[in-house]
């Protein structure tokens, strides 16, 4: 009968509601995630095209405010678990790199550089950076550039920037000889000869 059927309904929502927040890395509340992003969180992992068409809409919908508040989601290493989080960013990933979602890739850059920007764990920011190597194009590089003088992220800043390559990757790591010393310094300095930037040569020949 109908009482049933909403019985069995709300039961069922209980179960995804006790299984999205068993998933929750430690230190947040139920309160701390809505609904879009409880959508995302219990969709993964997608299994079949069908689930991962679903996860792609989800994702999607989340914009630019979601994406950077599933972003602060991430949780220092052995503090939490937080792999349902990083699979569902690294889904986003993918999805922002597909050729006609430039407004899904433009939403995913500007909630990371909000979050590089922040006052959030290294861990986070490293992750972040490693997924928008993956997404890849010269408008990222102005995101990238201010990691290169920090030493827990001037390393895979420097590969995202080699990723990409081209002019502007050069010249942000041609600039931030400047503002770079020791053990920041020596990557970027590999990079810009990865990169063969003939314009580096002259200020390099002082190290």
């Amino acid at each position: 009968s109908r009482s049933v059927s909403m019985s069995v309904s709300r039961v069922c929502g209980v179960v995804v509601f006790v299984l999205i927040t068993a998933s929750m890395p430690s230190g947040l509340s139920a309160q701390d995630v809505d609904k879009p992003i409880a959508d995302v969180l219990g969709r993964i992992p997608a299994g079949n095209a069908a689930e991962r068409a679903e996860l792609k809409l989800a994702l999607t919908g989340l914009g630019q405010a979601g994406m950077e508040r599933l972003c602060r989601m991430l949780v220092e290493p052995g503090t939490g678990d937080d792999t349902n989080v990083r699979m569902a960013l690294h889904a986003l990933t993918f999805v922002a790199a597909e050729p006609k979602a430039e407004k899904t890739r433009k939403d995913f850059t500007a909630a990371v550089a909000k979050v590089l920007a922040s006052d959030a764990i290294p861990a986070a920011k490293e992750f972040l950076i490693q997924q928008l190597q993956l997404v890849g194009g010269p408008d990222i590089v102005p995101v990238l550039a201010p990691s290169l003088a920090d030493l827990s992220l001037c390393k895979p800043a420097v590969e995202a920037l080699v990723a990409i390559e081209g002019d502007a990757a050069r010249t942000a790591l041609r600039n931030a000889l400047g503002s770079t010393t020791g053990d920041t310094r020596v990557p970027v300095i590999d990079a810009l000869g990865t990169l063969r930037d003939v314009e580096s040569v002259k200020p390099l020949l002082a190290d």
